[in-house]
């Protein structure tokens, strides 16, 4: 299921972005927790707009960098949500779920991904119209674990 989903979701995230209400990237970057361990993550976050006000297709890409403990941990995840982000003068929270995969070599063989799907929260706070911070959680379920991820990043609205 997720497997389909990932493709059908960075489809509907490029034809949405000729429809786009706005434009956002950003850098982000981490946390990510779990039982056994954690490790840091850094990356890159890129949302556009749709057709209807307050919804946002988000794609993620970012590389973890873990404890020894967990080498059998893949590098490297992408992932594809949906978000609702009202905004209330310079204060924007949101809600976000979507799906995503982790791997070690990007390719189209979605069989070598460790897939997931996640929901989370967070909030945009704005220095200016153009620029903000964000403060980010997302609860991850994986097939075989859960994790916990935190990040903060600053983002450029275009």
């Amino acid at each position: 299921m997720i497997k389909k989903l990932i493709p059908i979701m960075v489809m509907i995230f490029v034809l949405g972005s000729g429809y786009a209400f706005g434009f956002e990237v950003g850098l982000t970057g981490g946390a990510m927790s779990k039982k056994i361990d954690s490790g840091f993550h850094y990356g890159l976050a890129v949302t556009t707009g749709f057709m209807v006000p307050m919804v946002k297709f988000e794609i993620e890409l970012y590389k973890m960098k873990e404890n020894v403990a967990t080498v059998a941990a893949k590098e490297k995840v992408l992932c594809v949500g949906v978000k609702f982000r009202p905004k209330f003068g310079r204060f924007a929270p949101y809600a976000i779920v979507g799906v995503g995969g982790e791997f070690d070599k990007f390719g189209l063989d979605f069989g070598d991904y460790h897939k997931f799907s996640f929901i989370g929260g967070g909030c945009h706070i704005f220095l200016m119209d153009m620029l903000s911070i964000r403060g980010d959680i997302r609860a991850m379920h994986f097939k075989d674990m859960n994790k916990t991820r935190f990040s903060a990043g600053v983002f450029l609205h275009i």
